[in-house]
């Protein structure tokens, strides 16, 4: 091999060195990039677990609380169908009476 030729391959050589460190470099920033987004990423991730485990507690909280509230208002109900049979009878009764009709017995006349 002549002297022009090795000078050529080799300055050829050291441009394709030249080249691949700056694509090297620019793989490795990219590379960088990505590694900090995948540990945002964790940490956001880590952050959303939290607040899952925070909604799924306060879930239980509320429907805990829910059965407590339907417990009560069943009894409520009951309440209100003992109140409303109570007042009947004694509408009942006082219609009765203002027709002259005792309820133990009836008026002679």
């Amino acid at each position: 091999m002549d002297e022009d030729t090795k000078q050529f391959i080799t300055e050829e050589g050291k441009k394709t060195r030249r080249h691949m460190d700056v694509v090297g470099e620019g793989l490795e920033h990219k590379m960088q990039l990505v590694a900090e987004g995948v540990m945002s990423n964790g940490e956001k991730i880590d952050r959303m677990q939290g607040d899952i485990t925070q909604i799924a507690d306060r879930t239980e909280l509320l429907e805990i609380k829910m059965i407590s509230v339907e417990g009560k208002v069943d009894n409520i109900e009951v309440d209100i169908k003992e109140i409303k049979h109570d007042m009947k009878q004694k509408v009942n009764r006082d219609e009765l009476a203002t027709f002259g009709v005792v309820m133990d017995k009836p008026i002679e006349h």
